[in-house]
């Protein structure tokens, strides 16, 4: 019996596989594997986390853009809104003609009012003066390239800016006696006028008026081509 007992030990350790780990090792072995495993897992899950936080991160920047682009275009609406309530609004009148004699330069007198409620700057102010005797504008209105506001004009809201005009050559006889003599000329005088508001924007107006010699002033010809308003 005590020989039996003495070599157990031996003949345990003759019947284990060669690979197999001593029963102290066994715990350590199983530990090791389930931290390697559960650290797969982890970094499987810590992938998943930093794809979805980067998706957010890109959410959140496409909503940033798409706020600051509603929030200009609705700052441009609404000063549209406001230019459009405060602006200012030129026509032009008081057309005289003051000079058309033979031999000389005809000389008109106009002047552009600013009817609206804010500050305009004229930027250019072109006029023609047109003799004819068929009574017909041009198909083009045909400017003289003249800007009477090459400067730049500042008209406040109710004030007007008078402009005197001289044609480019002087009066003909045949021109004055189509007009006052025969009654066959007509006089047409037209021009176009651009300005802009306080926040730039700019507009343009034309206007064409017909000399009537019987009472010796211009009167609006109807014709949307050249008469119109911003």
């Amino acid at each position: 019996m005590k020989k039996f007992l003495l070599a157990a030990p031996l003949l345990f350790a003759t019947a284990l596989p060669a690979n197999a780990a001593p029963a102290d090792d066994m715990p350590l072995h199983n530990l090791i594997t389930a931290l390697t495993d559960q650290l797969e897992h982890t970094g499987y899950a810590v992938t998943i986390i930093i794809t979805i936080v980067g998706l957010l991160l890109i959410l959140q920047v496409v909503v940033l853009f798409l706020q600051m682009f509603v929030g200009m275009k609705y700052v441009r609406l609404v000063r549209t809104e406001i230019s459009q309530r405060n602006r200012p609004r030129l026509v032009v009148r008081h057309i005289a003609l003051e000079a058309f004699e033979p031999g000389k330069l005809a000389k008109v007198q106009w002047s552009a009012e600013n009817m609206g409620n804010s500050t305009a700057t004229i930027v250019e102010a072109h006029a023609t003066l047109f003799v004819t005797r068929t009574g017909k504008l041009p198909p083009v209105p045909d400017y003289d390239g003249r800007n009477h506001a090459d400067s730049g004009l500042s008209l406040e809201s109710g004030r007007a800016i008078p402009f005197v005009h001289f044609s480019r050559e002087e009066v003909a006889s045949s021109e004055y006696d189509a007009v006052y003599r025969v009654g066959e000329g007509s006089i047409f005088f037209y021009g176009r006028v651009l300005y802009a508001d306080e926040a730039g924007v700019r507009r343009r107006i034309g206007f064409c008026r017909q000399f009537d010699a019987h009472w010796g002033r211009f009167l609006i010809v109807d014709d949307p081509n050249s008469e119109y308003a911003d």
